[in-house]
């Protein structure tokens, strides 16, 4: 039970960068004790982008299905608003926060539902919706050309370069109310 053999590797990335509709995940990211910063500003920035390719959800347990992600890479340039949120990988816990938000590891966000809003479920050799959109509802589901499937892009973006982010530090409102870090206002 404690030897541990990894079944796929990747390079870690120098962050992880997430669109301000993923706000939701970011009580957890900080109940670990993970360093996230708010990005003040918008930034355009290269990065690896997952696509999933197959969702599956045959798993129950703890009062629901634990989803198991097939996913693509590829490079893209992408433009983040303002409200954004970067996780460097340069910390203390570098290997959780990998293993959280690397969409192929058997424990991560989407594993446990945090993700649901922003993927679907797929069967077997069905490719879901979602491309054109950062994140978000807009962009799920849906027929592409010829009625076939479009994929679904996952909301969890690798950034492998050193870039210079503005921003803030994200931390709790207080110790009582640890969900409880930041007011949105549209």
């Amino acid at each position: 039970m404690t030897k541990f053999q990894p079944t796929k590797t990747a390079t870690r990335p120098w962050g992880y960068l997430m669109p301000p509709q993923l706000a939701t995940v970011i009580p957890r990211l900080l109940e670990h004790e993970i360093s996230v910063k708010r990005l003040s500003e918008p930034v355009e920035v290269e990065v690896e982008v997952y696509y999933a390719q197959e969702i599956t959800h045959n798993q129950y347990f703890q009062g629901h299905y634990l989803k198991e992600v097939t996913a693509e890479k590829r490079t893209e340039t992408i433009q983040f608003p303002a409200g954004s949120f970067f996780v460097p990988s340069g910390q203390a816990r570098s290997n959780l926060i990998s293993y959280l938000l690397e969409p192929e590891t058997s424990d991560n966000l989407i594993a446990w539902g945090y993700l649901d809003s922003f993927l679907r479920v797929t069967s077997p050799g069905q490719r879901g919706g979602g491309r054109g959109q950062l994140a978000g509802r807009g962009g799920r589901g849906g027929r592409g050309r010829g009625g076939q499937p479009q994929e679904q892009r996952i909301p969890i973006y690798r950034l492998m370069k050193k870039t210079n982010l503005k921003g803030t530090l994200v931390t709790s409102f207080n110790e009582y109310e640890k969900n409880r870090y930041i007011k949105y206002i549209k």
